[in-house]
C-alpha cells in the first residue's frame, strides 16, 4: 500500500504543473515581469549590474528564469545604456518599462512564447519545492501527512499564482524552504553531506531575494537553543556549511558582492509605496495588512488546519516541550510575518509566501493527531480544499477565501499584485472580439504593452500606460461606449486625485475580466 500510495506524489506534482501552465498562457506580463524579463541573459553574458533593475534584488531568479533565453535571437540592443549621463543608485533602482516592452514585443516572442518558457523556469522550481514538502511532512509525520501536504501545495492558489511568474518570490520560497529542510538534516546527522548541501541551499536563498537574510537569525536562535539545552553544536560541519554559503554567494555574483550592498542600499532608502486595505489608502501601511492579506487569500480549509497546529504548538510551549523540529517549521513563519508587520512597504501577500511550505507540513502534521474517532473530519478539507483550486482557475492571482466573498469581491479589501497586477490584457482582448468591440476607454494598471494584443484604446488616466495621444487635453467619454478599468485604478491607489473613477460607482460592470478589470458600459 505504501508503494501505491507514492504515486501520487507525482500524480499530484504533474497535476500542480498542469494547472499553473495553463493558467498562465492565459495571462499577459505581470507589472514585475515586463521589468525582469530577459534581466538574468544581460547578467550571464555581461556579469555587468549597471542597467536599471540589475541590483534590486539578488540574481538567481533573473538567472534561472532566462536560461531559455539565452540562445535566442533578441535585440539585445535594448540593454545599451551609454548614453546615461550617471550610472548611480538612482539609474540602477529605477525600473525600465520601455526595455520590457520592447522585448516582449520582439518577433522572436511571437504569442509569448519566450515569456511563458521562462516562466515554465518557475513552474520546476516549484515543483521542486512541492516535492521536498512532501519528503520534510513525510518523514515528520509520516507518508499520509507528507501525501496531504504535498496536496495543500498542489492546489494552493498563491503557490499556483506566483509559481508561474518570473519574479523573484518563488525562488526565494523553494530555497528558504529547503534550506531549513537541510538545516535540520545537518543538525540531526552531523554528516559532511548535509552540511554541505545546507550551506549551498542558504547561499542560493541568499541569491534569491533579501528578505533571506531573515533565516541567519533564525538559524541562530535554533543553534542557541541547542547550546541552552546541553546538546553538542557541530562547530566543523557548521563552519564546512558557512564556507560553502559564502562561495555560492560570491560565485552568484561573479566574486563580486558589491551589487548585493547596492541593492540592499537602493531597498531600505524605497520611499513607501501608496497601498489599499479594505476602503482606506495610505502611503503609511499598516502593521496587520499582511495578516489581513494572509487571512483574505488563503483557502479556509488551510486555515482551519493551521489553527489546529498553532493551537498544538502553543500547548507544547506552554509545557515547555518544543522540539527542533518545531523550531526547524515555526521560527521562519514568526519571522517573516514578524518582519513585514513591521516593514509597512510590503503590498502584497507575496512578501510572506515563503511561510507557506511550512504551513503545509505543521498544516498536515496536525491533521495526524487527530484521534481516530475524529478521523472523519478529514474529509471536509480534503474535499473543499479542491474545489477552491478548481473553481478559481485560471485566476489564481485574484483569489480570495469566502471570508472576503470570493474572488468577486476581493477588490474591496486588496488590489495591486494581490489581486490586480497588470496581467488580464488577454482576456479583454477575448472580450472585446466576442461582443464586437473595437475600440474601449482604458486605465490600465500594468507595465505590458495593449497594442501587443491589439487592443485598440483611448486612454484614460492610469499608472505607467502610454498615451496615444498625449496631446488631448481633456478627456471626453462618448455616450454608448464601453470603459474598460484595472481595479487598483478603479480604487484609486496611485492616483491623482484618488476619486478620479469614484463616478464609475452608479454603474455595474458587464463584464469583470480575471476580476482585476472592470469593464462598463456608458449608455
Amino acid at each position: 500500500m505504501p508503494t501505491r500510495a507514492r504515486l501520487l506524489v507525482p500524480v499530484l506534482l504533474l497535476l500542480y504543473a498542469a494547472q499553473a501552465a495553463t493558467a498562465v498562457s492565459t495571462k499577459s506580463a505581470t507589472w514585475d515581469e515586463t521589468n525582469y524579463f530577459g534581466m538574468g541573459d544581460y547578467l550571464l553574458k555581461h556579469q555587468q549590474w549597471d542597467v536599471p533593475s540589475a541590483p534590486i534584488h539578488p540574481p538567481l531568479a533573473y538567472y534561472l528564469d532566462s536560461l531559455p533565453l539565452l540562445w535566442e535571437d533578441l535585440d539585445r540592443r535594448v540593454w545599451n545604456y551609454s548614453a546615461e549621463p550617471s550610472k548611480d543608485l538612482a539609474f540602477l533602482g529605477a525600473a525600465d518599462i520601455a526595455r520590457g516592452q520592447a522585448l516582449l514585443s520582439s518577433e522572436a516572442n511571437r504569442d509569448d512564447r519566450l515569456l511563458n518558457r521562462a516562466r515554465f523556469m518557475v513552474i520546476l522550481q516549484a515543483l521542486l519545492l512541492g516535492y521536498v514538502v512532501y519528503r520534510v511532512a513525510a518523514a515528520l509525520y509520516g507518508l499520509a501527512a507528507g501525501l496531504i501536504a504535498l496536496a495543500f501545495f498542489a492546489l494552493c492558489p498563491n503557490m499556483l499564482a506566483h509559481g508561474a511568474l518570473i519574479t523573484p518570490d518563488m525562488t526565494l520560497t523553494v530555497f528558504c524552504f529547503t534550506t531549513m529542510a537541510l538545516f535540520r538534516q545537518a543538525l540531526v546527522h552531523d554528516t559532511r553531506r548535509y552540511h554541505v548541501l545546507s550551506g549551498i541551499s542558504l547561499g542560493l536563498a541568499l541569491l534569491s531575494k533579501f528578505p533571506a537574510l531573515l533565516l541567519l537569525p533564525v538559524e541562530a536562535i535554533i543553534l542557541g537553543f541547542m547550546a541552552f539545552g546541553g546538546r553538542r553544536l557541530p562547530i566543523k560541519g557548521l563552519l564546512l556549511s558557512a564556507a560553502c554559503t559564502i562561495a555560492v554567494f560570491l560565485v552568484g555574483y561573479g566574486l563580486n558582492p558589491q551589487p548585493y550592498l547596492q541593492g540592499l542600499t537602493i531597498q531600505s532608502s524605497a520611499a513607501g509605496h501608496w497601498s489599499y486595505l479594505m476602503g482606506q489608502l495610505s502611503s503609511e501601511g499598516w502593521w496587520y495588512y499582511i495578516f489581513v492579506a494572509f487571512l483574505l487569500k488563503t483557502p479556509i480549509p488551510l486555515l482551519l488546519c493551521f489553527g489546529g497546529a498553532l493551537f498544538l504548538v502553543m500547548a507544547k510551549l506552554f509545557r515547555r516541550t518544543i522540539t527542533l523540529d518545531d523550531l526547524i517549521l515555526w521560527l521562519p513563519i514568526v519571522a517573516f510575518f514578524a518582519f513585514f508587520s513591521v516593514e509597512l512597504r510590503s503590498i502584497g501577500l507575496r512578501y510572506v509566501l515563503p511561510v507557506y511550505p511550512f504551513i503545509f507540513v505543521v498544516a498536515a502534521g496536525a491533521l495526524m493527531h487527530l484521534s481516530s474517532r475524529f478521523k472523519f473530519l478529514l474529509i471536509l478539507p480534503l474535499l473543499w480544499y479542491p474545489v477552491t483550486a478548481w473553481t478559481t482557475w485560471p485566476h489564481h492571482l485574484a483569489y480570495f477565501n469566502e471570508f472576503a466573498g470570493g474572488p468577486a469581491h476581493g477588490y474591496r479589501y486588496l488590489v495591486d499584485s494581490n489581486l490586480d497586477w497588470g496581467q488580464d490584457l488577454k482576456g479583454l482582448k477575448q472580450f472585446m472580439d466576442s461582443r464586437g468591440i473595437d475600440r474601449v476607454y482604458l486605465s490600465y494598471f500594468g507595465t505590458d504593452s495593449p497594442d501587443r494584443y491589439g487592443i485598440k484604446y483611448d486612454w484614460l488616466p492610469s499608472y505607467q500606460l502610454r498615451n496615444p495621444n498625449p496631446a488631448a487635453t481633456s478627456i471626453n467619454i462618448q455616450r454608448k461606449s464601453y470603459v474598460a478599468i484595472s481595479v487598483t485604478n478603479l480604487q484609486g491607489v496611485y492616483l491623482e486625485p484618488q476619486t478620479m473613477f469614484r463616478w464609475l460607482d452608479k454603474y455595474t460592470p458587464v463584464a469583470r475580466i480575471g476580476h482585476s478589470i472592470f469593464v462598463y458600459y456608458i449608455d
